[in-house]
């Protein structure tokens, strides 16, 4: 059990997740709906209390800590499941291929924890441009040296590797820096973007990322964006880039990445999401002066057992009224 499992146990306690259930029965009492819930154990099973109550199940909220093994088994334990909800906005290990097969609706936590990973990603930007982490350093050895010239962000090139809800939320938080920012995503947008200066969709990166000074990654891993910085990519950026990356580990090929680092192509990365978690100690990325490693931890917050539940209150109402679920997901696309 790591620091992240004991964290998410206080996040998602169980006196949590009751005081949950209290919020999704008052929302369903507003549509004259009295709502009946049937508990999983940890492998995704129905318990034995509530075997009979089963086949009367047709949304299951994941809320807390669970995989997507538990996931499947949980499809399998209830035979009339319409709509599955997961508090967590990454859906690499949901089990995607059952979920279309057995033509059960997908929602994920869109939203719910895009405050304060946008509050990290932007704190990236910072701590490189005033070389937070030399001074630190310089600070713990006590040596007191002006020298180093700082870098000032007004004019600089901000590019959004994605355009969800923690790169809009970047974008806006950045505005009063009067950065240059640009963003790309594979869907089009239909309405502006707060803050994003420049827009590009489509299958591929555009070249005017090439450009950037700082670089803040927020897609979802999929086929296609697997290892999408790989050598070739991160060897056409601008030298001296600062990447930040609160997404998926796997959007980087890591062996690539270090060595760019390590090179000075890259000249600052701060990371919070790896291949393989927890990051294995024999990676280049420990130890190095121009990485800050965070444990996948850039979502912690007190408010996002609040947030979560707020959503899935929304959505719950939605469903209740036949309505469209907001940001449901595209299981053929992955997001």
């Amino acid at each position: 059990m790591d620091h992240r499992d004991e964290h998410f146990r206080s996040q998602f306690s169980a006196a949590g997740r009751q005081s949950a259930v209290g919020e999704l029965r008052s929302a369903a009492r507003d549509f004259g709906v009295e709502i009946t819930t049937v508990l999983l154990d940890g492998e995704g099973r129905v318990q034995d209390s509530d075997s009979g109550r089963a086949d009367q199940v047709e949304f299951l909220w994941c809320h807390g800590r669970f995989t997507g093994a538990w996931v499947n088994r949980a499809i399998e334990s209830l035979p009339n499941l319409k709509w599955v909800h997961s508090d967590f906005v990454g859906i690499d290990a949901m089990p995607i291929d059952k979920l279309a097969a057995c033509g059960i609706e997908f929602t994920n936590g869109g939203g719910n924890f895009a405050r304060p990973m946008a509050e990290w990603s932007v704190m990236g930007v910072l701590a490189s441009a005033k070389r937070f982490g030399y001074f630190h350093s310089l600070s713990q050895s006590g040596i007191w040296d002006p020298s180093l010239e700082l870098t000032e962000l007004a004019g600089k090139k901000l590019f959004l590797v994605g355009l969800g809800s923690v790169n809009r939320l970047v974008a806006a938080m950045v505005a009063p820096f009067d950065m240059s920012v640009s963003a790309w995503s594979r869907t089009r947008k239909q309405e502006p973007v707060l803050g994003v200066d420049q827009f590009y969709w489509g299958d591929d990166v555009p070249d005017e990322m090439q450009l950037a000074d700082y670089i803040v990654v927020g897609v979802p891993l999929t086929t296609k964006t697997r290892r999408m910085f790989n050598a070739e990519l991160l060897g056409k950026l601008k030298r001296g880039v600062t990447v930040i990356n609160p997404a998926r580990g796997a959007i980087f090929n890591e062996v690539a990445l270090a060595e760019a680092i390590d090179s000075g192509q890259v000249g600052y990365a701060l990371l919070d999401a790896f291949e393989a978690e927890p990051l294995p100690e024999n990676s280049p990325l420990w130890r190095n002066p121009r990485v800050t490693v965070y444990p996948h931890h850039s979502w912690s917050s007190p408010n996002v057992t609040g947030n979560a539940v707020v959503r899935m209150r929304s959505q719950l109402a939605l469903w209740l009224k036949g309505e469209q679920l907001d940001g449901l997901v595209d299981l053929e696309a992955g997001y």
